[in-house]
């Protein structure tokens, strides 16, 4: 048999199309533990149960090869965590130690990675394992400048997206589909699919056109009317909906709860948190009542990033409540009647959120007639206010 027919043999041992759809998994290691595992190729692996990077008792996986294509693979066939959408399954890209196991050859490691014969690629750097020692190399796969293709058609981008293999062979320039021959063995060990850096989500700001129920955002004033019966402080906002970059749990890696958040007043005492729920990166705060009348609340986060609970995470938003404050400068004035007109005619419009968060003073889900009724009501004291709030101001 031919060389090449010899490695077209081998190569498809190596590279051979598979069936099995895997998702790579971040942050996975695997240091041969107990075995060859999932790696296999034309070469010969073969697990050696002490003298890894740990030392003594440290096990890592020895490939050789007499004259011919030295290299070991893992696919979607076997060993699932290194294939897959690579990049949108979190993974930035590999590391992994290499010693030149046995007498000092002139090994040139290159990772190869993609779709089997219709779009490979293979690492443009090669990496000269030290010779009876280990060291720690690593290829970036989001840049494509690193990379070369071998084999097949399509963009590096493609072959990231959809890879099921992961090689590391030995081959010198010019890279191509045949690599070069060698007699020789090299050591592999903590191959490692390396996550995206872990960073602490931030709260999303308000938007124009999201209204604040369903985000809401820092500064706003809640200037609806304060009661139903012109008595009891029984209405405004008790539930907050906070959108943030990314997810988040407990700063112990549990899912969210309200010991997460702290909710004080400028003046008084606040209402507690009846419950905390999650759904992806939105978080519904329910109070035990409405948030103070009169008052700015402030609602703070410490908790930690879902990818990494040790990443901080610390948020707040300010609320206030005072009804008739349309124009949210902190104090009840003519210039809220001029800005409540404005709104419903369309002349102005909010920076954040919809022209019903500020406009709603019956708190009825919508504008309507009643709407400037309540706000005269709220100006001038007369029930269902429970008080003339012409004048007064936020602390």
């Amino acid at each position: 048999m031919s060389i090449r027919s010899a490695f077209i043999a081998t190569l498809s041992g190596v590279l051979s199309i598979a069936v099995t759809v895997s998702a790579a998994v971040p942050g996975h290691v695997d240091d041969f533990p107990a075995g060859v595992g999932d790696w296999n190729g034309g070469a010969s692996a073969v697990w050696v149960s002490t003298g890894g990077v740990g030392g003594g008792g440290d096990g890592f996986l020895s490939i050789s090869r007499n004259g011919a294509q030295l290299g070991v693979k893992v696919d979607d066939s076997s060993g699932g965590q290194f294939v897959g959408n690579l990049t949108g399954d979190g993974v930035i890209g590999f590391s992994f130690w290499l010693n030149d196991v046995g007498a000092d050859e002139d090994i040139e490691i290159h990772v190869g990675l993609g779709e089997s014969f219709s779009n490979f690629w293979l690492s443009v750097d090669g990496f000269d394992p030290p010779n009876g020692t280990w060291a720690e190399f690593s290829v970036d796969i989001t840049d494509a400048s690193g990379w070369v293709q071998i084999m097949g058609s399509g963009t590096f981008a493609q072959a990231v997206a959809n890879s099921d293999r992961l090689l590391f062979r030995h081959d010198v320039p010019p890279l191509g589909f045949f690599p070069a021959d060698i007699t020789g063995d090299f050591g592999l060990d903590r191959v490692t699919a390396l996550p995206a850096a872990c960073s602490a989500p931030e709260l999303m700001p308000g938007e124009k056109g999201v209204s604040f129920a369903a985000r809401a955002f820092d500064g706003y004033i809640d200037p609806a009317r304060e009661s139903s019966n012109g008595v009891d402080l029984n209405q405004g906002l008790s539930t907050f909906i906070i959108e943030l970059s990314g997810e988040i749990v407990d700063t112990d890696g549990s899912p969210l709860s309200a010991d997460s958040f702290t909710i004080t007043d400028t003046d008084g005492t606040p209402p507690s948190i009846d419950s905390v729920s999650t759904d992806g990166n939105k978080v519904t705060i329910t109070l035990s009542q409405p948030i103070s009348v009169g008052q700015r609340t402030t609602i703070a986060l410490a908790a930690g990033a879902a990818c990494d609970s040790k990443v901080v995470v610390e948020e707040s938003i300010v609320v206030g409540f005072l009804p008739a404050d349309v124009n949210q400068d902190g104090c009840v004035s003519p210039f809220d009647l001029l800005r409540f007109r404005q709104y419903v005619s369309g002349a102005a419009a909010p920076k954040f959120g919809l022209v019903v968060d500020f406009v709603d003073i019956d708190r009825s889900g919508g504008l309507g007639p009643f709407d400037l009724l309540s706000f005269r009501q709220l100006v001038n004291g007369v029930s269902p206010a429970t008080q003339e709030w012409a004048g007064n101001c936020l602390p």
